[in-house]
């Protein structure tokens, strides 16, 4: 039974958090540099953005790179 991320709200299985899916990516993104390293500044922009793990002044410049 999946339940759902306190602060994105994804469903996720009851032994892992949206962090371990995070660090997979970055896993990915370490292994294979040429294709997911081009994306790391997404990668980490859109998971702090829907975790709320920026400060007010960074979340606003973070939100920029969406645009």
């Amino acid at each position: 039974m999946s339940q759902k991320c306190l602060h994105c709200g994804a469903n996720i299985q009851p032994n892992e958090s949206c962090r371990d899916r995070f660090d997979l990516c970055l896993a990915l993104e370490f292994e294979n540099p040429i294709a997911f390293g081009a994306v790391h500044h997404l990668t980490v922009a859109c998971y702090m953005l829907q975790h709320n793990a920026y400060a007010r002044d960074v979340w606003l410049e973070a939100t920029k790179i969406g645009r």
